[in-house]
């Protein structure tokens, strides 16, 4: 009968597998490590975004108290009388919301504004006595106006005096 002593050939063996173990744990925490930096990169832009967004709210949040500041001057002073041009009631308008009671006073005053915009402005803000004009920045501000008891069709078909 042969013998062979295997003892040198388990050691190689047990040798590789030693190091083929070694290597797996070192490529598993690299590869570890490289998920946690890709997910603290990832987590850290997502942030950044969300910033981005919160400043931009933050800002309309306040351009929307100005609006409603605005507005709650105009129902507690009982302003009756109001003066603009297209921008500044369509800002109003737009600013109460769609079907709202608004609650305010306004009998009357003069827009520089088109035929749409006088329109919704009687209808929306119940405007009674506007007077339309048209204008120059440099006549201040209006070089013709038409009287606030016209009918309001020629009011807002532009007939002025």
């Amino acid at each position: 009968m042969i013998l062979i002593n295997l003892l040198p050939y388990r050691e190689a063996r047990r040798l590789a597998r030693k190091r083929a173990f070694f290597a797996g744990l070192v490529a598993s925490a690299v590869a570890g490590l490289g998920l946690v930096v890709f997910g603290l990169s990832f987590v850290t832009q997502l942030t950044s975004q969300q910033e981005t967004r919160n400043e931009y709210l933050r800002a309309e949040i306040k351009k929307l108290e100005a609006q409603i500041r605005d507005i709650a001057t105009l129902r507690v002073e009982g302003c009756d009388m109001v003066s603009g041009n297209d921008t500044m009631f369509l800002k109003l308008i737009a600013s109460l919301g769609e079907g709202e009671a608004h609650g305010l006073r306004l009998r009357g005053g003069q827009a520089a504004a088109g035929p749409e915009v006088q329109r919704q402005i009687h209808e929306r803000l119940g405007v009674t006595g506007l007077c339309c004009s048209y204008g120059l920045s440099e006549a201040s501000p209006g070089v013709a106006f038409a009287r606030w008891n016209d009918p309001l069709d020629e009011r807002i078909a532009g007939l002025m005096w």
